[in-house]
């Protein structure tokens, strides 16, 4: 989902087509497997890109104080 979402922003769409681009090439020379192995890679891509966006908010919203340490 980030890495379609950047895409569908319209400006960052780089991984998107990187990714899209490999996928194809993987599609086309694997043969009969190409459908399977291209979404595979896709699929991983977009795993790797969405850990990496939730590692980032999730360590961006621990900076954040809460109400209770404030509470003092």
């Amino acid at each position: 989902m980030a890495n379609l979402g950047t895409d569908g922003t319209g400006w960052f769409n780089a991984p998107y087509a990187w990714v899209h681009h490999v996928e194809h090439g993987i599609s086309e020379a694997t043969g009969a497997l190409g459908g399977t192995l291209g979404w595979g890679f896709n699929t991983l891509c977009s795993a790797v890109i969405g850990f990496w966006v939730g590692s980032v908010v999730v360590g961006v919203l621990h900076l954040v104080p809460t109400k209770e340490a404030n509470a003092e």
